[in-house]
């Protein structure tokens, strides 16, 4: 059987699957990033804003800094998980598709 990662939209109920709802996800970066001051999380017109403070690998210093990140978009869903891919540090690495049958 090939194993699929099954992200916001599983094809069946496997129990051991965890899939957040938006709300966990919310809290999540609220619990575990840096703001400034204020909110994280703004909506206007529809459009979803999540300002978060990251620490970057500056390859120029060879040194960590802390850099703000604003993500937006129309889908809150996905603004909270290209947040949280930030937060994390995976960027583009994020393991998707088939898994090896191992």
């Amino acid at each position: 059987m090939d194993a699929k990662i099954q992200a916001l939209k599983p094809e069946n109920a496997n129990p051991d699957v965890w899939i957040p709802t938006f709300d966990q996800l919310q809290d999540l970066i609220c619990q575990n990033v840096k703001k400034k001051s204020g909110d994280i999380w703004k909506v206007n017109d529809g459009i979803w804003k999540c300002t978060i403070i990251i620490s970057e690998w500056t390859a120029d210093y060879g040194t960590f800094a802390e850099t703000e990140r604003t993500f937006t978009g129309r889908d809150p869903e996905l603004v909270a998980i290209l947040a949280l891919k930030a937060a994390i540090g995976v960027g583009e690495r994020l393991l998707v598709g088939d898994l090896p049958n191992d």
